[in-house]
């Protein structure tokens, strides 16, 4: 993409989880579970689909930090 980001930082917000423990053991063990998509694959469609969507809309992309 070779572009810089523009990144703003903002307060957090009522409600942000500060910290998960997300296991889908169990639903993998009792229904069969399995992603098809791993997560780093979900994530870039995640940021292209959001590219997309700012790009048509003529906005500037900014990411929320980490």
């Amino acid at each position: 993409m070779n572009k810089k980001p523009i990144l703003s930082f903002m307060e957090k917000q009522p409600g942000d989880v500060m910290r998960t423990c997300a296991d889908i053991s169990l639903a993998r063990s009792r229904l069969g579970y399995q992603p098809k998509v791993s997560l780093t694959d979900g994530l870039l469609i995640q940021m292209n689909d959001l590219h997309a969507l700012y790009r048509r809309d003529g906005q500037h992309v900014s990411y929320p930090s980490l």
